[in-house]
């Protein structure tokens, strides 16, 4: 879980840990930091905002997915 704050731009500005393996954060971070949102609009003009992100990480099921040659 991730705290996030969006510029009016749609980039993102800032991304910090909330909850989640330590081994995981860095990644996680790196790949929200890459991430551009729609601009927000409030009332007619552009905002920044802050929101919470979660995501998942999964392993591959088959060994020939994690970079294995195959047999």
């Amino acid at each position: 879980m991730l705290r996030a704050v969006i510029e009016k731009d749609g980039t993102v500005r800032t991304v910090e840990p909330v909850r989640g393996h330590p081994l995981l954060i860095h990644a996680a971070r790196i790949a929200v930091k890459k991430w551009r949102y729609r601009p927000f609009r409030l009332e007619g003009g552009l905002v920044e905002v802050a929101t919470m992100i979660e995501l998942s990480f999964e392993l591959p099921s088959t060994p020939q997915s994690l970079g294995q040659p195959g047999k």
